[in-house]
């Protein structure tokens, strides 16, 4: 559209075109928010900006850059705020847009940073701390990448302890400081790390000010791993590291304190080295001296040792002879008694011989068999041989054996 009109347009054209004028001109405008009111439930803010003039205009941010400023507006506040105007063509009112809003003076920016402490402080939000792992490798960094010596200063004072640095830039001061510090946690969030690392050298308090946003804070403390903050500060600690788990002053700082654990594991190698090589060079020293004691005992008693053993060989070898001597005596004793012992045995079975020729010749003459043959007999009732007259009575049946038969009798008469 060309600026010189020689056909009439429209109102909404005419707005169309002062938009798009306004929409290349970006500026910042300080003054006193007065009218202020938080619109609800979107949580857009909607003020008016006043000068020391008395000129004023009506002024939106809308609620996602109103909470990456970090900034809670109060009637009465002196800010700086940026961005563009545009013209609402229903009313055809003028708006100035606002991207960010930053407090003007250190007692604005002090008063902002002691109440949202408080706050998050009655929250415990800075009470949980988590451990530092120890010998952390896979690090994380966000910084300024670039016109500073950060990074370097980091780098060169970490230990050769294999750590793999994966950095990410982002602003650290400046209006869109907390937008890119958010966006490089968010892209963090996706990476296999140890421990993230957020550092920015020292400044003033209004140069910290993204590191007190409220967002930017919580996200620290909720981080999936832990965080050292290493932010050069004011005399007020930044929120930021006061929601870290750990806080270091200095980007070297932080350095030093991932190289600690790695340290004292070598110092404790190095110190159970030196234990063992002692407690070895002890023992083996102990050895020597029992080693050279048994051979100086060896030395100073070896005549004792030797007269002593001549001693018990001699009486060994007398033992000895007795032995052998009551051996000889012993088989001379036993061939003597065997002689005897044979001598008697002979005498004996002599003895014994003739008794039994006497036990013959006594059986031979008293054999019944002979005294039948003699005419002799013998009488017996109910096979017992009778020996009394009392044994029978009259009527009783008798054997009477002679030698070649039995008679058998009645008895009729006794005669006593």
């Amino acid at each position: 559209m060309n600026n010189r009109f020689e056909e009439p347009i429209s109102v909404s054209e005419y707005i169309q075109f002062l938009n798009e004028l306004l929409g290349r001109i970006q500026v910042k405008l300080i003054g006193e928010v007065v009218q202020l009111k938080i619109h609800q439930p979107s949580g857009h803010v909607y003020f008016t900006l006043k000068d020391k003039e008395g000129a004023v205009i009506n002024c939106v941010i809308w609620k996602y850059n109103y909470r990456m400023c970090g900034v809670s507006l109060t009637e009465g506040m002196t800010v700086i705020i940026s961005g563009g105007a545009d013209i609402y063509p229903v009313r055809g009112t003028l708006t100035f847009k606002a991207n960010t809003v930053e407090l003007v003076g250190a007692g604005a920016l002090k008063k902002a940073y002691d109440e949202l402490k408080a706050k998050l402080q009655k929250e415990g939000l800075f009470d949980n701390k988590r451990p530092i792992p120890d010998y952390p490798q896979k690090i994380g960094v966000i910084t300024s990448l670039y016109g500073g010596t950060v990074i370097h200063d980091f780098t060169s004072n970490l230990g050769k302890f294999g750590f793999k640095i994966k950095a990410i830039n982002a602003k650290v001061e400046g209006v869109e400081a907390v937008k890119e510090l958010l966006s490089a946690i968010n892209q963090f969030k996706k990476e296999d790390i140890d421990v993230l690392v957020v550092i920015r050298g020292g400044g003033s308090l209004e140069s910290l000010i993204a590191f007190d946003n409220e967002i930017l804070v919580r996200e620290i403390a909720n981080f999936p791993v832990p965080v050292i903050a290493g932010i050069g500060h004011h005399k007020d600690v930044t929120l930021v590291s006061l929601a870290a788990d750990a806080t270091e002053s200095t980007p070297s700082a932080a350095a030093y304190f991932l190289n600690k654990s790695w340290e004292n594991a070598i110092h404790k190698v190095n110190s159970y080295n030196s234990e063992i090589i002692n407690s070895f060079t002890y023992a083996l020293q102990k050895t020597n001296k029992r080693i050279e004691l048994s051979l100086d005992f060896i030395i100073r008693n070896f005549n004792n040792i030797f007269e002593e053993y001549t001693r018990i060989e001699v009486k060994i070898k007398g033992l000895l002879m007795k032995i052998q001597s009551q051996i000889i005596n012993n088989q001379n004793n036993l061939e003597s008694l065997k002689i005897k012992i044979l001598r008697d045995f002979i005498e004996n079975l002599d003895h014994q011989k003739r008794i039994i020729i006497n036990f013959d010749q006594i059986i031979h003459y008293n054999n019944p068999e002979k005294q039948l043959k003699m005419g002799y007999s013998i009488s017996r009732i109910n096979g017992k041989i009778i020996k009394d007259i009392n044994q029978v009575k009259v009527d009783d049946n008798i054997d009477i054996q002679i030698l070649n038969g039995i008679i058998k009798s009645k008895i009729k008469k006794i005669k006593k």
